[in-house]
């Protein structure tokens, strides 16, 4: 008769599959009880995005690597070189690139003088650590990969770094083409995480190239990432300030991380009772001809067979246009609703011409607050058309 009040944590699950538990007590005499209730629980966790860095936990990457290194001095001029990364391959007697087991640097840019006072190079300083030698310079190592909506969602970000507390680092993010240097600067031998890159604050930098004249710094002002568009984050690494001093810098590794999402359309299934491989969209669970995805934008059952959605639409004209009115959910995660049209039943076929459309969305559905009306008025430059709404 001993209360148990601890938590069962279970191991080994699929990322937003859902599973389902139930208990039984054993007593000594009277052996095992019957079931509890059922409960289920959905599997979160948290996924990769882009990693780049091979030690502890961190396997090697396998993204497009890059490097861009300018260094300038008073006397020289600038050079833009270019090695293919080949490990050991050399770009001048000065500068040479030897990765060794680090996998995957299809490119590596430097710019830097003429003459220079002290050897530029990379290099592994072990198997799992990148040491960059260049004296003087701005250097900036990244990783490219998927593009993730972080103005949507979190986006995570942690990065190792190690050698002299001399050098400065800044995180680095690329949304779409433009480049972004936080506001947050630190010092080598750290390891930093931030939670949500839209928390930190960005200013906007110029990756170096042939024709830069200057080494890349922030410009302007540091800005939330709130007010950022970072829907597109693409490439996340450092932008480090490398003392004239000659001290190294020893890259460890960065990687971006996100939180499992749950969709509009997983929580509309979870409410129906539709689970794991039931929940594809596509599906029609109770054979009335509609799949989840008309019933969860029409507001269907998907359980039952005589319930579709709301069926109500609206035909007219209205000048020279014909008006077709339908309903969609308010919510912005939702499917994708678009009006085909044809000139022939028989031998026609459906079709999106919606750019010739004129659409308008506001107001609320008669009898449904969460949905809007949408009309689409529709030129009239064939004297027939037949009209029909598609969601997916």
């Amino acid at each position: 008769d001993t209360d148990f009040n601890g938590t069962y944590t279970d191991t080994g699950l699929t990322l937003k599959r859902t599973y389902f538990y139930v208990v039984t007590a054993n007593y000594p005499v009277a052996g095992e009880s019957a079931y509890s209730d059922e409960v289920n629980r959905r599997a979160l966790g948290y996924a990769e995005h882009i990693r780049f860095g091979s030690y502890t936990d961190w396997s090697k990457g396998n993204y497009d690597m890059a490097l861009s290194a300018m260094q300038t001095n008073t006397a020289g001029t600038i050079k833009f070189l270019e090695s293919n990364g080949v490990s050991g391959s050399t770009v001048t007697t000065e500068t040479q690139v030897n990765l060794g087991l680090l996998p995957n640097w299809p490119a590596v840019s430097l710019q830097l003088p003429v003459a220079l006072a002290n050897p530029t190079k990379m290099q592994n300083r072990t198997q799992d650590v990148l040491e960059i030698v260049a004296p003087g310079a701005t250097v900036l190592v990244y990783a490219g990969g998927t593009a993730y909506d972080a103005s949507a969602a979190a986006l995570g970000m942690e990065t190792r770094t190690f050698g002299n507390a001399a050098i400065r680092y800044r995180l680095a993010i690329r949304s779409g083409t433009q480049w972004y240097a936080s506001s947050r600067d630190f010092a080598g031998n750290a390891t930093v995480s931030v939670a949500d890159l839209r928390d930190e604050s960005w200013a906007t930098f110029e990756k170096s190239s042939v024709n830069s004249t200057s080494v890349m710094a922030p410009s302007g002002s540091f800005v939330s990432g709130h007010a950022l568009d970072l829907s597109q984050v693409n490439a996340v690494g450092y932008l480090a300030v490398i003392p004239v001093s000659g001290y190294n810098t020893w890259i460890g590794g960065f990687k971006t991380t996100y939180g499992t999402v749950v969709t509009a359309y997983d929580l509309w299934c979870d409410a129906n009772d539709i689970y794991n491989d039931e929940t594809d969209s596509s599906l029609d669970l109770d054979g009335d001809g509609k799949d989840s995805s008309w019933e969860w934008g029409l507001g269907g059952n998907p359980r039952d067979a005589n319930d579709i959605g709301i069926t109500q639409r609206y035909i007219g004209m209205n000048g020279g246009s014909y008006v077709y009115i339908y309903p969609r959910l308010k919510s912005s995660d939702r499917p994708v609703y678009t009006v085909l049209e044809t000139a022939d039943l028989v031998y026609g076929t459906f079709t999106d011409n919606e750019v010739t459309h004129t659409i308008t969305a506001g107001g609320t559905w008669p009898n449904r607050s969460d949905f809007e009306a949408v009309t689409n008025a529709i030129p009239t430059a064939a004297p027939v058309k037949f009209l029909k709404l598609n969601v997916e």
